[in-house]
């Protein structure tokens, strides 16, 4: 999996930031955001 986030260059900062957009732009909640951005780190 590690190999995996370092070649598609999927950070844990990336995932925060993209779900930072998003969360704006659909209006949803901080910790539902922050949620999701977990599981697509860990995922």
């Amino acid at each position: 999996m590690k190999e995996m986030q370092k070649q598609y260059d999927v950070t844990w900062d990336y995932c925060r930031t993209s779900m930072i957009v998003i969360k704006k732009k659909y209006g949803i909640d901080a910790v539902f955001a922050l949620t999701k951005a977990e599981d697509v780190f860990r995922g």
